[in-house]
C-alpha cells in the first residue's frame, strides 16, 4: 500500500516569493500529496500569487479570508485532483474559527480531511475561548457524520503541551467525549509549545507516522507532517 503524506504550516503569509519557493521544494523533496496552509494572508483575487504556491505537478485550491489576514490554502497533487471536492458550507455556525472540508475519494475509502484556522482572541477581533467552546462541538459532531477515515488538522492556538493549561484540558476532555485522539506531541511553535494539532478518530488506525520537520524555516511555526495508511493512486515522475 502506497502511504499518503500530508503536511501542514502555518507560514504567517506566503506573500513573500521566498517563501513560496521553500514551500515548492519541500512539497517536491518530501513527495507531499497534500499541503495544508493556515494563515495564508492571501488577498481575494490574487491568483497569481495563488498558482505561484504550488510546484510543477499541483494545484493550489485557496480559500482567502474577507478580510486582512488569515486564509486558509491547499498544494495537491494533480493525480488527487479529479477525486476531490472541497467545501465550507456546514450546518452550523464557526465565527471562532476558518474552516474548509476536503474529500478525497482514494481506492479503497475516502479521507474527510478537515483544516482549521483559530485566530488568537483579542479586543480587535471580538473573539473568545467561550464562544470556540461553544461552536467547536459542532464541528466534531458533523465529523461522527462523514464515512471514511477522518483527519482534522490545522493552528489551534491551544497550548496542549501544557497538561494544567483551562483550554488545554477542556479541549482534551472534549475530544474524548467524541472518540478522538490528538498525535501531536511535540512542539509546533519556536517558543516551545505545541499549537498546530492532528485529530484522528482513536479506533481507526489511519496514522501512521506523524513528525515535526525544521528545514522549511520561513516562519515561527514548524512544518508537521503526517503519513496514512491509505492507498492512493501512483505519483506520477516529477521532472525538475
Amino acid at each position: 500500500m502506497q502511504i499518503l503524506i500530508i503536511a501542514q504550516f502555518n507560514p504567517r503569509s506566503v506573500g513573500q516569493a521566498e517563501k513560496r519557493t521553500a514551500i515548492n521544494d519541500f512539497i517536491l523533496d518530501n513527495a507531499v500529496d497534500i499541503f495544508c496552509v493556515t494563515e495564508s494572508w492571501y488577498p481575494s483575487g490574487d491568483e497569481a500569487k495563488c498558482a505561484d504556491l504550488a510546484p510543477p505537478g499541483y494545484k493550489t485550491l485557496s480559500f482567502p479570508r474577507s478580510s486582512r489576514g488569515g486564509g486558509i490554502a491547499f498544494v495537491v497533487r494533480d493525480s488527487l485532483c479529479p477525486r476531490l471536492t472541497t467545501t465550507t458550507d456546514f450546518p452550523f455556525r464557526h465565527s471562532s474559527f476558518e474552516l474548509v472540508h476536503v474529500s478525497v475519494a482514494l481506492r479503497q475509502r475516502c479521507l474527510q480531511l478537515f483544516c482549521l484556522y483559530r485566530p488568537p482572541p483579542n479586543k480587535q477581533n471580538q473573539l473568545t475561548d467561550s464562544l470556540f467552546f461553544q461552536e467547536f462541538p459542532d464541528l466534531l459532531e458533523h465529523c461522527n457524520t462523514v464515512k471514511g477515515s477522518l483527519l482534522v488538522v490545522g493552528n489551534f492556538n491551544i497550548h496542549v503541551d501544557a497538561p494544567t493549561n483551562p483550554l488545554a484540558v477542556r479541549l482534551s476532555a472534549l475530544l474524548d467525549v467524541f472518540g478522538l485522539d490528538q498525535a501531536v506531541t511535540f512542539p509546533t511553535h519556536q517558543r516551545g509549545h505545541t499549537l498546530d494539532l492532528v485529530l484522528h478518530r482513536h479506533d481507526d488506525d489511519v496514522l501512521q507516522s506523524i513528525d515535526a520537520d525544521y528545514t522549511l524555516d520561513q516562519s515561527d511555526h514548524y512544518c508537521v507532517v503526517s503519513q496514512l495508511r491509505l492507498s492512493c493512486l501512483p505519483r506520477p515522475p516529477v521532472y525538475v
